[in-house]
């Protein structure tokens, strides 16, 4: 849902700017599930801090997306399939053909 948003907002947001935006296109989402979820996101590689700004007597920092959603998509099934029941590749393939 997180990356959803960032790639729908198409420019770096913060936390709140996140939850925010998310409510804008029907996606509720936590501050703090954001914050967590982000900081998994930023380990793994899949958004970037864009810039540090402040805002009234904090620092907030902005996110981008770093990966495209088909990049994304690809990666989450990958891993879904191939980690958890050690299907190959050509196998997870011909699985999403027969579905379509």
């Amino acid at each position: 849902e997180i990356m959803r948003v960032l790639w729908s907002a198409g420019k770096p947001l913060t936390v709140s700017e996140i939850c925010g935006y998310a409510q804008t296109i029907n996606i509720n989402l936590n501050q703090s599930t954001v914050q967590v979820t982000i900081n998994k996101l930023l380990k793994n590689g899949a958004v970037a801090i864009a810039s540090v700004t402040q805002v009234n007597k904090v620092f907030a920092r902005s996110f981008k997306p770093t990966i495209s959603e088909d990049e994304y998509s690809i990666s989450f099934y990958k891993e879904a399939a191939i980690g958890k029941h050690r299907t190959s590749i050509t196998g997870l393939v011909a699985t999403i053909l027969r579905q379509e």
